[in-house]
């Protein structure tokens, strides 16, 4: 069975990176997103959780209001409170790549660090990965 949800939405909050008792990084950010039928627009909001280098990615590269596209797939967890079973759906965020326009700086160009964090931390290891030789003829 599939079990992926891809979305264009923003930030809610700041995203806060936190770390187990074994280490690992992980932050739990939430995301709305809006939809608009004809007269009438409704906001959705998510829960959404990220383990290691993409805990750290998203920490350090966006904040509240930022537009980002997000894919995982979607969960469900279940914890007791007050002896009542509640369920939560969750978003476990395994790809986050950058979607809003760049900031300019104040003579309205692009600095050199705006430019190097256009690429979100899966497209960087794809780029690596897939690297073609300079000998290898294109397909077409």
């Amino acid at each position: 069975m599939l079990n992926t949800l891809i979305l264009q939405a923003r930030f809610v909050e700041d995203p806060e990176l936190k770390h187990t008792q074994s280490g690992s990084a992980v932050t739990h950010p939430r995301i709305a997103w809006s939809e608009k039928f004809k007269d009438n627009e409704s906001s959705l909001f998510l829960s959404c959780s990220a383990w290691g280098k993409l805990a750290e990615f998203i920490c350090n590269y966006f904040k509240k209001g930022d537009m980002a596209v997000i894919s995982g797939k979607l969960v469900t967890r279940t914890y007791e409170k007050d002896n009542e079973k509640r369920y939560v759906n969750e978003l476990i965020i395994e790809k986050c790549n950058f979607c809003s326009s760049k900031k300019e700086s104040s003579d309205g160009a692009y600095t050199q660090q705006q430019a190097q964090t256009s690429k979100s931390y899966s497209q960087e290891k794809f780029d690596m990965d897939n690297t073609m030789e300079e000998d290898e003829d294109l397909p077409f």
